[in-house]
């Protein structure tokens, strides 16, 4: 249904997740999005989870588009002032959406899943301790509650996640990397 009301505002496709990335310097889709965004909360919904915005940083496919975003996400929360918006990523974005948004979520930085071979394994120490080295310098600097989700497939992997992460006073949920379920791990 969203589709269709888009389709031909698009740039191409993320083949990750069988979707496309929005064209948001095409007005019209601004348009449709808070046509969309009013639906969803007249529901009853308290607020919207913005994925994908690290798309828009330095080296996303959408980084053109970063000032589009960024006015998009501050009319959202102008004319929904409040209803609760989660960043999905974006660590570079959060200086111009801190005052927008009430919480940050970031994916996989204690594990690294990879969609070629579709395999879960834990992030390399290094590379983890710098992750969550500039997560805390956002959090700290601005303020703004951390949320993280991981992914495993094993009860060993989710093990290892659970004792990587205990040293953050970060959030988090472990999952597979569809989410379509609430994982069991006792194997």
């Amino acid at each position: 249904m969203h589709y269709k009301l888009l389709k031909n505002r698009t740039l191409g496709k993320n083949n990750n997740w069988d979707s496309y990335y929005l064209n948001l310097k095409d007005k019209s889709t601004s348009v449709v999005l808070m046509s969309l965004i009013k639906k969803v909360l007249d529901k009853g919904f308290d607020g919207l989870f913005l994925d994908n915005i690290d798309n828009f940083s330095s080296f996303g496919p959408q980084a053109k588009q970063r000032k589009e975003l960024i006015a998009l996400i501050k009319k959202i929360k102008t004319e929904y002032p409040n209803q609760v918006l989660v960043q999905n990523s974006g660590l570079e974005l959060i200086p111009d959406t801190k005052n927008f948004i009430e919480s940050v979520l970031f994916e996989s930085v204690a594990t690294d899943y990879t969609f070629q071979g579709n395999s879960y394994k834990l992030r390399e120490t290094n590379d983890f301790n710098e992750r969550i080295k500039r997560i805390k310098e956002i959090n700290t600097k601005y303020k703004i509650p951390v949320l993280l989700i991981e992914y495993a497939d094993t009860k060993q992997l989710y093990d290892q996640i659970v004792k990587r992460l205990a040293s953050t006073d970060f959030d988090y949920f472990i999952g597979k990397i569809d989410l379509q379920s609430v994982p069991n791990f006792t194997k």
